[in-house]
């Protein structure tokens, strides 16, 4: 776990001023689409900061992350013009919208993890989200905190586990060792929106974590869950390019997409594939 005092102090130092612009930024873009009742969930680094650091220059920041419904989205691409926002990219099909404003990147989705991956909405995470005015100058949303623990789970799934941000992955470590973390209230949230595979083979990184541990204890997975959960880690660190990866992140929230024998099957191709490929 990194620690303040571990991090040299130049880099402290440029870090909590990217914090500071990504702050002002913010202010500019929630106050621009406050004005036509536009109010974004705030989610990843520019809150978990605050809310899990004792010093938020611990947490590395690139960009501010806001989530908006697929109505919002093109609306927000129309405000942002007309306040001359630099539109860098716009994707229908995927819901992402990047602005670059005073300087920084703020990006928008309608998704909470890979796109069309599960039926929970932007509508459902903002009506249990809560009021905050400590970071950006003006009111925001960000979600409670079980919900908060699923996106940021959902976003390291997407990014195949191995090849997200240490940012991500010590936020997870951190949520776990808070005070609020229930591992209940996780499962419990995980199990409403049928996250449970997606969340399983998150929690197999943090196997030396209590309160992870204990959540994987508690958890009502199948068989079927708790093995998927396993196959698909190691095709994730073995064969991160694979189709068979991209159909198991599809079928996570969906399971008759994808059933546990097929995922296994083609897990094992794959093994003897490279065993084959390493005789002589």
């Amino acid at each position: 776990m990194v620690s303040s005092g571990e991090i040299p102090l130049r880099v402290q130092a440029n870090v909590w001023a990217k914090h500071l612009s990504i702050a002002r930024t913010g202010g500019i873009v929630l106050k621009a689409l406050a004005q036509h009742d536009i109010f974004p969930v705030v989610v990843k680094g520019a809150v978990t900061a605050h809310r899990l650091y004792s010093d938020p220059s611990e947490r590395d920041l690139t960009d501010l992350d806001l989530r908006v419904t697929e109505p919002e989205l093109s609306r927000v691409r129309a405000i942002g013009r007309e306040h001359g926002f630099t539109e860098v990219l716009f994707s229908d099909a995927y819901g992402m919208l990047s602005f670059e404003v005073a300087g920084q990147l703020v990006e928008f989705e309608r998704f909470l993890g890979p796109p069309y991956f599960s039926s929970w909405s932007v509508d459902e995470l903002r009506n249990d989200a809560e009021r905050h005015t400590d970071i950006f100058g003006v009111e925001h949303l960000e979600p409670r905190f079980e919900d908060h623990v699923l996106i940021t789970a959902l976003n390291v799934f997407k990014d195949k586990l191995f090849d997200t941000t240490r940012g991500s992955l010590e936020d997870l470590r951190r949520f776990s060792g808070h005070r609020d973390w229930n591992e209940r209230a996780v499962l419990e949230r995980a199990g409403e929106h049928a996250l449970e595979r997606a969340l399983a083979a998150v929690a197999s990184l943090f196997v030396g974590e209590p309160g992870w541990r204990r959540l994987v204890a508690a958890a009502p997975w199948s068989t079927g869950t708790r093995t998927f959960a396993a196959l698909y880690t190691r095709i994730a660190k073995q064969f991160p390019q694979s189709i068979a990866l991209k159909l198991a992140m599809r079928a996570a929230g969906r399971p008759h997409l994808l059933p546990q024998a097929t995922f296994a099957s083609v897990a094992h191709a794959l093994e003897q594939g490279r065993t084959q490929k390493r005789q002589p």
